[in-house]
């Protein structure tokens, strides 16, 4: 991501000073995705550290990026809430009683929910359900970060399908701000 002009342009602005020194932002990124990842060996922590070292570390290295330094503290919280077991629903989203607006994916995937060991630990199939399929890693990531400049910030990452698209991001610094969407592929600039 660090060559998508956008993102290269935003590390000039804040590195020309326009802003001023930063001292806060928000940071969010919002992926639809999701459900690839829980129809996959994602699901399970133990294969890629979550959803959060797996696809969000690209969002962390911008950051670090633009700003030219690593944070020196990070508390994150992260949270299953859209994908949770739901006994109304089938183990299978052919024969779902109650099919949910994510199971016309599967008619389009052949996604598998083989582990990258061989192992297939629970039964699953390509068309097991998105919720009720073993999983121990997020569906949402909330953290603060500090860096030894005294830049705080926050980070929003979720990948449920409901959610809007794209990053959308907001520095702070002493002399203006910088906001930005990055599925628009546009900022406002410098206020």
């Amino acid at each position: 991501m660090r060559y998508a002009l956008l993102f290269a342009k935003l590390r000039e602005l804040i590195a020309s000073g326009e802003i001023g020194e930063p001292l806060l932002f928000d940071w969010r990124a919002y992926y639809r995705g999701g459900l690839h990842y829980f129809r996959t060996w994602r699901r399970l922590k133990r294969f890629d550290g979550g959803l959060n070292v797996e696809k969000a570390c690209q969002d962390y290295d911008i950051l670090d990026w633009c700003f030219g330094q690593l944070p020196a503290r990070v508390v994150m919280w992260s949270g299953l809430n859209k994908f949770v077991p739901e006994r109304a629903r089938g183990q299978d989203c052919a024969t779902c009683p109650d099919p949910c607006e994510d199971h016309l994916l599967v008619a389009r995937t052949r996604w598998t929910m083989t582990t990258p060991d061989g192992q297939t630990d629970d039964g699953t199939t390509f068309s097991h359900c998105f919720y009720n399929s073993t999983k121990d890693a997020g569906d949402h990531y909330i953290g603060l970060m500090e860096y030894e400049s005294g830049l705080r910030g926050t980070v929003q990452l979720c990948f449920c399908p409901s959610s809007s698209y794209g990053r959308q991001f907001q520095f702070i610094g002493g002399k203006g701000e910088i906001l930005g969407n990055a599925h628009d592929r546009i900022y406002d600039g410098v206020c």
